[in-house]
């Protein structure tokens, strides 16, 4: 888990909130007495940024149309069923270190693109190399068939092929054989393969 700098305690008093920006992710920071929280910086109603807000008698009221917050928590106060997305923070010395990584957006399956190819030797070795060179992939054992997706893109290389097969591997004839299909759009040459979604 990777903890980024946000701010220091000077910048955010107790009873205060604050937007600001880590690691490219919008993020609330507030100070119950004095224990630090952070949120994602929006509304669950419209996604309006929190920060506008204010906190008022020990909860937090969105700007827009007033849908309010337990600081401390995240959990809606009204209407109850609303939450805030959270993110770990850590204090250390004077200041305020929060994980951002549950905010990152999470890929869509229609963004996932790779093969599907008869599983065997073959199969294994592009799977071994495609995990090599894409560390997102997954993998998905069918029995008969594997099915390998990664989001938006996905590329391998012969070198890296033979390099887990141990023998030699020709682009595209190989792969074509053990290919039963692919979700995305495929190109290749006698060097590489790539799945990749516009």
């Amino acid at each position: 888990m990777t903890f980024v700098r946000a701010a220091s305690l000077d910048e955010l008093w107790e009873g205060e909130l604050r937007g600001v920006v880590v690691d490219g992710a919008k993020v609330l920071l507030v100070n119950v007495g004095g224990r630090v929280c952070a949120y994602e910086d929006r509304c669950a109603h419209q996604g309006y940024p929190l920060s506008e807000g204010r906190l008022e008698n020990g909860v937090l009221v969105c700007a827009l149309h007033g849908w309010q917050y337990d600081p401390a928590s995240g959990c809606g106060v009204n209407p109850a069923g609303a939450t805030l997305r959270a993110c770990p923070v850590q204090v250390v010395g004077a200041d305020v270190f929060v994980n951002v990584e549950g905010l990152r957006p999470r890929p869509r399956a229609a963004d996932a693109v790779g093969p599907v190819l008869h599983a065997g030797p073959r199969a294994a070795a592009v799977v071994e190399a495609i995990r090599a060179l894409n560390p997102e992939a997954t993998v998905t054992d069918r029995g008969a068939y594997l099915r390998v997706a990664s989001p938006r893109r996905m590329r391998v290389t012969r070198e890296a092929i033979e390099a887990h097969a141990g023998a030699p591997f020709a682009l595209p004839a190989d792969l074509e054989q053990i290919m039963v299909s692919f979700k995305g759009r495929f190109d290749v040459s006698e060097d590489e393969a790539v799945w990749w979604s516009p």
